[in-house]
């Protein structure tokens, strides 16, 4: 098997891993799949945004933007950094 076939095999794991110790063990065996410092702090606000969501009703907007439109906008930027890697 090649090496791209167990990469995305990897990924597949990697998405589905519910410990720490299991992602960091994958990223030893296949640095491809650490997290960038820009997904790290986008998945970070899209965290603190659903947080603010959840937490309090009355949090509809932040800065004046709603949240919901914020965490769509948020979720484009990681999917298109995602699809512009070039294998």
């Amino acid at each position: 098997m090649d090496y791209n076939k167990l990469l995305e095999k990897a990924r597949k794991t990697y998405s589905e891993c519910v410990t720490g110790a299991e992602k960091r063990r994958l990223e030893s065996i296949f640095p491809e799949l650490r997290a960038s410092e820009d997904d790290k702090m986008i998945n970070a606000l899209i965290e603190g945004l659903y947080d603010c969501m959840a937490d309090d009703l009355r949090w509809s907007d932040f800065g004046g933007v709603p949240i919901k439109d914020l965490l769509a906008w948020l979720e484009k930027q990681g999917e298109q950094k995602s699809t512009n890697i070039c294998w």
